[in-house]
């Protein structure tokens, strides 16, 4: 085959496999903002604003590009996520082009490239190139607005140019691809960092063309100079171009007295001309002496000599430099290396650059302006991540440390060691002030007793101890005596230390295994369903599908219930093809000779790179959030060039097997060899598309949209709605940003209200809500002031204003930390204003609370004191006593999912308003909240202005595929639906019991306390029970057992109380059907032995009597068919007897719980009466085993008295 034949075919190939690739992430494209970053990326991105730390500016720049082919803004998400699709598939294309130039390299010899050898080679790339098309993680970053599709795309670019450069690194305009490839990954800084992870095996390609012989010793300085470079770029380039220019900027600012950003335009300018300067004379080559000054001045501008956090270290890389160019090369200077460092520092420089739009963009005040750095010191924390705090690298303390073990000065202050100096505008109090920057406290490190230190800690954080040691079964933590530094001198305290083998077995176990291993076996191997795994023998393992192999480790896999196995749409099963086939490769292409072992070296350095490097930087804790395999999709990406080559490695195989059977060549051993190969190269990938392509076809899913609208459509008009996390802030934002919906509502992420720069931003207007009054002026937390505080131990109640007044006056904080001195106050509500306003009905103005009591000592129903308090919890309450005190002009909203104890200390006065909770002037655990109109405004918005997503028009054979986030939002929804249909049950009760007596609930008003009033809640309560199963079906989305018997429960108690049989037969089907379902569930469970651990949930259902509170339920609600129903669940196969002793077991080890609606012990109750009815005779031979049983049951029975009589007391009181 000719040259010019094979490039045609060559790029024929490669745009139709990109061609196949862009048709499958189109076709399976979001069509509008999805979970996690992606909402805040789009938002950012359309409107150019400033999304999380460390940024994406290039990203954003392109996106922004993509999003100018929307024709109205709610199109805006999905041209971003076509962005994402397309650079995947040109990733794609690079990844096919990739292959056959590696498999063209060992396969061509000089004889050329025959017909089967190019259909090999073709076969090889196409393999390859599918299977990483298809494969579980690469596609799930390909169909949506996330930094990682880009990111591969940048990757897979910068191995495809070294790969250029080897077959042309004899020409000497080769070079442009070195300085392009620094050029991509200046860029690439402006997406994600990862591809500065292909550095080593851009080294190793070099390495390799350059020497004819290699040795071990070199190829591992080679590697460790590439890992050197890429700590120069990660710890010296970047943080010193920026270091470099807080310099200038405070010499330009706080010295000359120039404006704000002037030393960096300084620095600019200067870093350029020196820049043009270097370049030029390495061109004109007139003088050796001006070319090393002009070199040097490059490198010392560029950052790379600023390294560490001390002096010394960038002294010894200067000098090393002047010696290096001023003496060793006295009499040869190295034109070409020091002409490719200099054009490679320029164009990490000007790729580097795309930063400038960040902090162009937030010196506008965009409505998304996180962390606010608008200048260079800003800017730098804001890359660096430093709100987000450090882990220790190779070198740190073990998770045992305490306050014991901190070194300490003689004045007994702890002893640090200064990481950051860090500098801030000054708030000024006119526009005519002059700028400056004034320091504030560096960024510490505490320096513990060296006993407690260890070479690469995996086991450091102390809030993750007991996780720890479950992961590896146990850590035996050994008592050191260590040597803890008291002023002038040395104490010695024990102390507990695990030892570096349980470190060890955590970083085999769950960095590697569980957060890497298991991630590589899901794209190759299998998986057995889309659920987060944390260890759970039915949580996001990976599956074989081969039973013996899957059985020995999850239990038997015939039994896994459906929504955990073949049911769930990410039940994908490839029998462990791929990853066979890649092993294939990966042997073949090391035993091809020099060639083919050095091919195999670079490729393994990309594969390691960007896999278990990245485990060894992360070190993640364990408790993911998410799953986290997006992380290593570099790390695919290479294995999937071991796929592909493993066709020409099966062919190989073939061949030999087949020469062995036929000794006399009869058969065309090679053509049939590359028909099997070629073949199993085409049908693997097809078996991989056929089982991913359900869970990851997500048209027609908008979840995440709707969410954000119904989340907005629940609170009023110009509400101040406080959010946090991801999952709900980052939709609310792209909703407001984007599409421009509710922009009245002003939102305030908890999370951030940490931070003085996000408080600051409360004062500015927001879209179209003005700005948040506040007592605290914009520089009360400026400079890090007041980031926590003390609580004093003060119970006397305090004008609310007052208080905060007192914390907020600046000799709180002269040389001290603040201390909050009232934490218990109060503040009056005037209820006639309230009525005159049109905030509530005149007739329950005499109802209204005379004063909220906010009470920061004490969370409401704790049993602790507070004794610190961080400034987002005072800024909430702040903002909630302004309100007040100006006439509660604005209505106060949380989203439904916040942290409870955001709110704890208004909790009392938290009405639900939908999937939102509103601050009201009324006690809502009092009977005299009942009519004041929360619960009727949270029906009409939960039933006139929700979206469903199309869950309610669709079926179960059309279904849009629902991911576990997604899942997990409609669960909230049912939730808040459940939550105010059973509000709704208990205002009824309450009416009803009104109605019969005008001295039972005498407050109340005439128009609340009649019958008609209380079938008028139970009806609507009905309304929202029948809409939730109708508009979020259970074939959309399973409901986990107590929303079912929650459901069941109430349809019981309206049916008994409106004499409606229809809604007793509802209960009946959703309760006999959960029975059904979960009794599977149970089944399951009884065959696993206690190494396979399953989830708390799970727990919950099977060890703590959830799957006896649902046949409880239904012997409540209909005892004949419940007795029937036992006996098939025990007939089924499901122990309720052993269920009932891991129950009564759990209970005898706790003491009586000091807080309402605890699950153990209700159900325990539930559970008792449930069996006695059913058999009171083997129930009492049960109660009879233990003591502790009998006594688990009194505790329980105990337990409901005594909190339930409180809450008739909270009820009745005025």
């Amino acid at each position: 085959m000719t040259e010019r034949r094979y490039n045609i075919l060559n790029n024929t190939f490669g745009w139709a496999v990109f061609a196949v690739a862009a048709v499958t992430y189109l076709l399976t494209l979001e069509p509008s903002a999805s979970f996690w970053d992606c909402g805040e990326y789009i938002a950012q991105s359309y409107r150019m604003e400033v999304g999380h730390p460390p940024g994406n500016p290039f990203f954003a720049l392109t996106a922004r590009f993509f999003s100018n082919f929307a024709s109205s803004p709610d199109k805006v998400a999905i041209c971003i996520n076509a962005m994402s699709a397309l650079l995947s598939a040109a990733t794609i294309l690079l990844l096919f082009w990739t292959i056959t130039h590696l498999a063209r390299r060992l396969l061509a010899g000089r004889q050329g490239i025959s017909r089967r050898k190019a259909a090999l080679i073709f076969g090889s790339g196409v393999c390859g190139a599918l299977a990483y098309t298809w494969s579980d993680t690469f596609w799930f970053s390909a169909v949506e607005a996330e930094v990682y599709a880009f990111s591969s795309f940048c990757t897979a670019l910068t191995f495809w140019l070294i790969l250029k450069w080897e077959n042309r690194s004899d020409d000497p305009r080769s070079d442009r691809y070195l300085i392009a490839i620094a050029y991509i990954v200046g860029l690439s800084i402006g997406v994600h960092l990862l591809n500065l992870l292909c550095v080593p095996a851009i080294a190793l390609a070099v390495y390799y063309k350059r020497t004819r012989r290699t040795r071990w010793w070199m190829t591992l300085s080679v590697l460790l100079l590439s890992f050197a470079i890429i700590v120069f770029i990660l710890y010296g380039m970047v943080p010193g171009f920026l270091s470099i220019a807080q310099q200038a900027e405070l010499l330009f600012v706080n010295h000359f007295g120039f404006k704000f950003n002037s030393g960096v335009v300084a620095y600019t300018i200067s870093f350029i001309a020196i820049a043009c300067w270097s370049i030029f004379e390495l061109h004109r080559r007139n003088s050796g002496m001006r070319i090393k000054i002009s070199f040097f001045l490059l490198l010392a501008l560029s950052g790379i000599f600023f390294i560490g956090d001390t002096f010394y270290l960038p002294a010894a890389f200067a000098l090393f430099a002047l010696v290096y160019l001023f003496y060793y090369c006295k009499q040869h200077t190295p034109i070409r290396a020091m002409r490719i460092i200099a054009m490679s520092l320029v164009m990490i420089f000007a790729g580097f650059s795309t930063y400038a739009v960040v902090m162009l963009r937030s010196s506008s005040k965009v409505p998304m302006n996180v962390n606010a750095p608008d200048n260079v010191f800003s800017l730098s924390s804001y890359i660096a991540r430093d709100q987000f705090g450090d882990r220790p690298l190779f070198y740190g303390p073990v998770y045992t440390i305490n306050n014991d073990l901190v070194q300490r000065d003689k004045n007994g202050h702890a002893i640090y060691k200064i990481k950051k100096r860090r500098y801030e505008k000054v708030v000024k109090a006119s526009p005519d002030e002059k700028d400056k920057y004034i320091e504030i406290p560096p960024l510490k490190e505490y320096q513990y007793a060296p006993e407690m230190y260890m070479f690469l800690p995996r086991v450091y954080n102390p809030a993750s101890a007991a996780n720890y040691k479950s992961w590896v079964g146990g850590i035996t933590e050994k008592e050191i005596t260590a040597h803890v530094k008291k002023g002038d001198k040395v104490e010695t305290v024990k102390a507990l230390k695990p030892s570096y083998w349980d470190n060890i077995k955590f970083f085999a176990i769950y960095q590697v295994g569980h957060m890497y291993w298991r991630y590589l076996m899901w794209n190759f191997v299998g998986r057995q369903n889309d659920i987060c795994g944390n260890g759970e023998v039915n949580h996001g393992n990976w599956l074989s599908g081969i039973p013996w192999l899957d059985n020995i480790r999850l239990g038997d896999q015939s039994l896994l219930p459906e929504e955990f196995g073949k049911g769930n749409a990410g039940h994908n099963l490839y029998y462990g093809m791929p990853f066979i086939l890649g092993l294939l490769g990966l042997l073949w292409q090391g035993r091809q000779g020099r060639q083919g072992k050095r091919q195999c070296w670079i490729v393994f350095m990309l594969f390691f790179m960007t896999g278990i490097a990245i485990v060894l930087y992360l070190n993640q804790i364990p408790g993911q959030a998410r799953e986290r395999d997006y992380s290593f999709a570099g790390s695919f990406y290479a294995f999937s060039i071991w796929i592909g080559l493993g066709v020409i490695g099966l062919y190989r195989l073939i061949c030999k097997a087949l020469r062995k059977i036929d000794k006399r060549r009869k058969i065309h051993a090679g053509r049939i060899a590359a028909g099997i190969s070629l073949a199993a190269g085409i049908l693997i990938p097809l078996q991989m598309a056929g089982q991913t392509w359900d869970d990851h076809d997500r048209r027609g899913r908008t979840v995440c949209r709707d969410y954000a609208m119904n989340i907005l459509s629940s609170v009023d008009q110009n509400s101040i709605l406080f959010i946090s996390g991801d999952n709900n802030s980052f939709p609310v934002w792209y909703i407001q940003d984007t599409e421009g919906f509710r922009t009245d509502v002003r939102t305030l992420n908890t999370d951030y209200l940490s931070s003085d720069w996000y408080i600051m931003q409360a004062h500015y207007p927001y879209f179209e809500a003005p700005p948040i009054p506040m007592i605290a002026a914009p520089d009360t937390y400026a400079y890090k002031q007041r980031l926590s505080a003390s609580i004093k131990k003060n119970e006397e109640e305090y004008p609310a204003e007052a208080a905060l007044k007192d914390f907020y006056d600046p000799k709180s904080i002269a040389g001290r930390r603040p201390v909050f001195n009232y934490p218990v106050m109060a503040i009056d509500i005037d209820a006639d204003a309230l009525a005159a306003s049109g905030r509530i009905a005149p007739e329950y103005a005499p109802l209204v609370a005379d004063r909220m009591k906010i009470d920061l000592l004490k969370d409401h129903s704790a049993t602790k004191l507070n004794t610190n308090i961080n400034e987002s919890r005072v800024v909430t309450t702040d903002i909630i006593v302004s309100n007040i005190a100006g006439g509660w002009q604005r209505p106060i909203n949380f989203v439904k999912w916040i942290a409870s104890r955001t709110y704890s200390f208004a909790s009392p006065y938290i009405a639900q308003t939908g999937l939102a909770l509103e601050v009201t002037p009324f006690r809502q655990d009092r009977y005299t909240s009942v009519g004041a109109g929360y619960t009727d405004k949270a029906y009409d918005n939960i039933t006139k202005k929700f979206r469903w997503s199309g869950l309610d028009t669709v079926s179960a054979d059309n279904m849009p595929y629902l991911d576990e986030i997604n899942r997990d939002i409609v669960t909230q929804t049912r939730l808040a639906m459940l939550d105010l249909a059973e509000r709704l049950i208990k205002e009824g009760e309450i009416a009803f019991q009104a109605s019969k007596s005008d001295t039972i609930y005498p407050l109340l008003p005439p128009s609340t306390r009649t019958a008609d009033y209380a079938i008028g809640r139970f009806s609507k309560a009905r309304d929202i029970l029948l809409l939730k199963e109708k508009k979020l079906p259970e074939f959309a989305v399973a409901s986990n057992y107590e929303f079912c018997f929650r459901t069941a429960e109430m349809l019981y108690t309206i049916g008994r109380a409106t004499g409606n049989q229809e809604d007793m037969r509802i209960a009946d089907n959703i309760i006999s059907r959960a029975i059904d379902r979960f009794s599977r569930h149970m089944v399951y469970f009884q065959t696993l032995t206690y190494w396979q651990p399953i989830s708390d949930g799970d727990q919950l259902l099977y060890d703590n009597g959830g799957f006896l509170r649902l046949l409880a339920t239904y012997a409540a609600g209909n005892p004949n068919a419940a007795k029937k129903k036992i006996a098939a669940v025990e007939k089924a196969g499901v122990d309720i007897w052993s269920a009932f002793r891991r129950t009564l077991d759990k209970a005898a080890q706790r003491k009586m719980p000091r807080q309402p609606n605890d699950r153990l012990f209700s159900y325990v109750r539930e559970a008792g009466q449930m069996l006695s009815s059913y058999d009171q005779k083997r129930y009492q031979t049960l109660l009879n085993e233990k003591p502790e049983y009998k006594k688990a049951i009194e505790t329980a029975d105990e337990y409901w008295t005594t909190f339930e009589t409180i809450r008739k007391q909270k009820l009745l009181a005025n």
